[in-house]
């Protein structure tokens, strides 16, 4: 469930961006007591990435990023071919199936919920299920209509200001072996338990089966391209680090949890803005595995313009730079697998990257905008000692950055061509302009993010969720 804000003036009807929340809400304070060390390598890496700048042609710096992504995706690749590709689903079904409650927290969403309640009561189940419902103070009209619907489950409280809040009242009352959190703006298929549930009897260590999350019938070119960013991410990032037991997140959309996770590790952080991730992790932590169900689709609404949409990733990221932080004794961990070695590494280096690279690209603009404004400045560095100065960057040096930075393009296309066929779509012109976007631009639109969640986590800037 995603909060929204009313708009005022023109329409009451709730604007999905992802990013705000009740006046109420408060995060959870991040607490780095016993990790001065992690502290001062963090002083230490900033210094050395200014003194890069400084020192470093911005050349040679691009080099630098794009031998690091290609390494990174080829890596990717390699857990790709090696067989995630092949990965199937699990070919027995349970002799008993589970008592199932999904849980659908609701604030204002009486523009998505009915639909989304459509596909729930749609859905195949030959075990017993519960549809539940809890309204957190809605506005708009939709709880006098879902306190009227049968079929359903539907529950009242007030103030909650978090969803993970609804969702521990909603678990802490739901009685069945299975427990699906929902969110209110979010169909499934019809097949969704049906293809889910007998993972759980694949290992009794699988705590969580996520699903694969599509936009909800893409319109505006920014939901269009994150259609693409989804089958990448959803599709082949998430098949790819499963097959390698690398899963850190139980994606809000929807999710699937054993009732025992509840149990030994506790309820969802209700004070924590991403709290999919953070019980993901300490999910893990705990021991407990996390799968992913391909073959389960599910559709979920996406913002539809460029600052709803930043608004969202920039919860995201800080909430991922907050977590991650907080479980920064899994990073590097091999106790831990594939998780500690190679997820948690990754997640942080690729946003860390991600966000120098962004500054630095911006301080070399305003560097090369003040030197042709004042020509003096371009001598300015004679005076420095040659030590100091930096290889200079000559034409093969240029040649060889572009080629080297166009490799990644060429295996994200490849990424992006696993997608489709994980989503069962065929590439065709109607995708062109999307995908040139996601290729070339929307790259720069998250190193943009990345830093400014760098910068607000920094300054502690206060969230509203």
């Amino acid at each position: 469930m995603e909060k929204k804000k009313t708009g005022v003036g023109k329409s009451h009807v709730p604007i999905h961006d992802g990013s705000t929340a009740l006046p109420g809400f408060v995060r959870s304070p991040f607490k780095m007591e016993g990790r001065k060390q992690l502290v001062f390598v963090g002083i230490v890496l900033l210094a050395i990435a200014v003194a890069a700048y400084l020192l470093v042609p911005y050349q040679i710096l691009l080099l630098a990023y794009s031998i690091y992504a290609v390494l990174l995706l080829m890596t990717y690749l390699t857990i790709w071919l090696d067989g995630a590709s092949e990965m199937r689903e699990p070919a027995k079904s349970p002799k008993k199936w589970p008592s199932v409650t999904i849980i659908i927290p609701s604030f204002n969403a009486g523009h998505t919920i009915f639909k989304c309640l459509e596909h729930c009561k749609a859905l195949r189940y030959k075990g017993k299920l519960e549809i539940m419902v809890i309204d957190d103070g809605s506005t708009d009209g939709s709880a006098q209509k879902l306190a009227k619907m049968k079929g359903i489950s539907f529950l009242t409280m007030k103030n909650s200001n978090s969803k993970a809040g609804v969702l521990n009242y909603g678990i802490a009352r739901a009685k069945s072996e299975i427990i699906a959190c929902v969110d209110s703006d979010t169909y499934a298929n019809a097949d969704v338990l049906e293809k889910t549930v007998p993972y759980f009897y694949e290992d009794k260590k699988i705590g969580s089966v996520v699903v694969f999350i599509n936009a909800a019938n893409p319109k505006s070119l920014i939901q269009r391209v994150q259609e693409l960013e989804y089958w990448v991410s959803f599709g082949f990032y998430f098949k790819t680090v499963d097959y390698v037991d690398g899963l850190h997140v139980t994606p809000g959309p929807m999710a699937l949890y054993r009732r025992q996770v509840f149990e030994r590790i506790g309820p969802m952080d209700e004070h924590n803005i991403t709290e999919d991730l953070e019980i993901g992790l300490r999910m893990r932590q705990a021991g407990w595995k996390i799968k992913a169900c391909h073959a389960a689709m599910v559709y979920t609404e996406v913002p539809a313009t460029l600052t709803t949409l930043f608004n969202q990733r920039l919860r995201w990221f800080r909430g991922g730079l907050m977590n991650i932080l907080t479980y920064n004794h899994l990073f590097l961990n091999p106790r831990f697998g594939a998780l500690g070695m190679f997820t948690m590494p990754m997640v942080l280096t690729s946003g860390l990257f991600a966000a120098l690279f962004t500054l630095w690209t911006v301080l070399d603009w305003v560097r090369g905008a003040a030197v042709g404004a004042l020509p003096i400045l371009s001598n300015l560095t004679a005076y420095l000692p040659v030590a100091l100065r930096g290889p200079p960057a000559d034409i093969l040096m240029i040649n060889s950055v572009a080629l080297v930075a166009i490799i990644p393009v060429f295996i994200w296309c490849f990424f992006l061509y696993s997608g489709f066929k994980i989503a069962s779509r065929k590439p065709s012109v109607h995708y062109a302009v999307p995908a040139l976007i996601l290729l070339f631009l929307y790259p720069a639109l998250l190193g943009i993010t990345f830093l400014a969640a760098y910068a607000y986590e920094l300054s502690g800037r206060k969230y509203k969720w």
